[in-house]
C-alpha cells in the first residue's frame, strides 16, 4: 500500500511475475509520507523514516534486496543491468539514458541469460551478482528497435515512470532468467552515440569507481571502512570498459569478443 506516487503501482508492476497466488498469505508493505517525512512500514513494524524521496527509494531497495537474498551478506548495489553468457557474468552499470536497458534487452534476446536491468547487488566475499527480480523495462524510445525481438512488447500496457513511458516484459515465455550470477568477468559502461563506430576503452580503477558512483552505487549498511575496502578491491580486480556504440549487433559482437579474450 503506497500513498507516495514515486513508489506506487507503476514501480511495483515490475514485480507482477512474483505475485502470490494466495493474496491472503501476503505480508503488508506500507509507504506513506508528506512533504517533509516519508515512512516505510513492513509487517506492521516501522522500518525507517526519511526526509527525501531518494532516501525512501534507497531504503526500499535495501529492504527488498534483504527479503530476496536473506541468506547472503550484500556488500553494495548499483543501478545496472546484468547478464550471463556461458557462465560468465557481465555487469552493466549506468544512469538513465545511457542505453543500458536497451543493450541488456538486446543481449537477452540473443542468448544471454537475464539477471536484471535496474538494481543489482554485489555480495560480500565472492562478489556474486544478486539482482532484484524485476521484469525487463523497455522505454518508449526503444520499442521500434526491440518489437521484432519481443513481439509481445506491442501488446503490453504502458506506464509512466517520471518523465518516461515504459512497458514491462515478464520473464515467462519471453526470455531466460537466473536468480544469481558469478562475480562479473567484466564491468561495462555503455554509451549510446548515434552514428559512432563501436569501440571499447579500458578504464583505470579510479575512473571505474567514479562511474559506479554515477550509477548510484551504494554500500549496504553497515558502511564500515572494511566494507569500503572490499568494494575498492572489487573495482581494482574487475576489468572495466567503456563501450561506445550506435548499432546493437556490433555492440554485442564486441562484448562476445571481449568475453572470449578474457577466458
Amino acid at each position: 500500500m503506497s500513498a507516495v506516487a514515486e513508489a506506487g503501482a507503476s514501480l511495483f508492476r515490475r514485480f507482477a511475475h512474483r505475485a502470490l497466488v494466495d493474496e491472503g498469505s501476503a505480508d503488508t508493505l506500507e509507504i506513506s509520507g508528506s512533504d517533509s517525512l516519508f515512512r516505510l512500514t513492513f509487517r506492521g513494524h516501522l522500518i525507517d523514516e526519511v526526509t527525501t524521496i531518494n532516501s525512501l527509494l534507497s531504503r526500499l531497495v535495501q529492504l527488498l534486496l534483504g527479503l530476496e537474498h536473506p541468506a547472503t551478506n550484500l556488500l553494495a548495489h548499483c543501478h545496472a543491468g546484468a547478464v550471463i553468457r556461458n557462465g560468465r557474468s557481465l555487469l552493466i552499470p549506468g544512469s538513465s539514458g545511457t542505453g543500458k536497458s536497451t543493450l541488456t534487452a538486446f543481449l537477452v534476446a540473443n542468448g544471454f541469460a537475464y539477471l536484471g536491468d535496474d538494481i543489482v547487488a554485489i555480495a560480500e566475499g565472492g562478489a556474486l551478482l544478486l539482482p532484484l527480480p524485476t521484469c525487463m523495462s523497455i522505454k518508449s524510445g526503444s520499442w521500434p528497435v526491440l518489437e521484432k525481438l519481443y513481439p509481445v512488447l506491442a501488446e503490453l500496457p504502458s506506464f509512466n515512470r517520471g518523465a518516461r513511458t515504459v512497458r514491462y516484459i515478464e520473464p515467462k515465455g519471453n526470455y531466460e532468467t537466473l536468480d544469481e550470477g558469478s562475480a562479473p568477468s567484466i564491468v561495462l559502461f555503455p554509451i549510446y552515440q548515434p552514428g559512432e563506430q563501436t569501440r571499447l576503452s579500458l578504464l583505470p580503477p579510479l575512473e571505474s569507481m567514479l562511474r559506479l558512483v554515477g550509477a548510484h552505487a551504494s554500500l549496504l549498511p553497515p558502511a564500515t571502512e572494511e566494507r569500503l575496502a572490499q568494494l575498492i578491491r572489487f573495482v581494482e580486480q574487475t576489468p572495466a570498459y567503456e563501450l561506445t556504440y550506435s548499432e546493437l549487433p556490433e555492440a554485442m559482437q564486441a562484448i562476445d569478443d571481449l568475453l572470449a579474450a578474457r577466458q
